[in-house]
């Protein structure tokens, strides 16, 4: 039995689109307590780190270099 395999255009970007609700959430719940608790420009502040923390999770579960295929 032989495979196919097919380089995925856009592959990067379909594999953040569905991992991104789960790795917000979970950063989020993680700053859940810091945001409640600081002022305003805390929040702006943590608001900043919490979406590089997310960009630094989806670059290790889906790099942006990685190639990506899909077997038939």
């Amino acid at each position: 039995m032989s495979h196919q395999h097919d380089f995925i255009d856009r592959g990067c970007g379909l594999a953040r689109d569905a991992l991104a609700a789960r790795v917000r959430y979970e950063v989020e719940e993680e700053f859940r307590e810091r945001l409640a608790q600081t002022s305003w420009i805390g929040r702006f502040r943590l608001r900043w780190k919490i979406r590089r923390e997310i960009d630094a999770r989806l670059e290790k579960l889906a790099p942006r270099r990685a190639i990506y295929w899909t077997q038939f």
